[in-house]
């Protein structure tokens, strides 16, 4: 199963897209802001981000939104879930 979560997850990045689900801490923080200044570096073209998070530390989030700030490639969020 965590192979196909995995795959999933590769094929999203290609498609310039991350994916943030689950509780919000500091390893999921960490993941989708490597992700997200990966894709940032890779080019200009337009990142998505889907959340689907029932949210968690306040530092967490503050992380990913810090990242979020200092992207250069626009970046359109979208809630496929709950976003706490």
């Amino acid at each position: 199963m965590r192979d196909l979560a995995d795959e999933t997850a590769r094929r999203l990045f290609e498609r310039r897209t991350v994916l943030l689900t689950g509780a919000l801490d500091g390893e999921a923080a960490t993941a989708a802001a490597a992700s997200l200044m990966a894709l940032d570096a890779d080019g200009d073209d337009p990142v998505t981000l889907l959340v689907n998070s029932p949210g968690g530390p306040l530092d967490a989030g503050v992380a990913v939104v810090d990242v979020l700030d200092l992207l250069g490639a626009p970046v359109e969020a979208t809630c496929i879930g709950q976003a706490a």
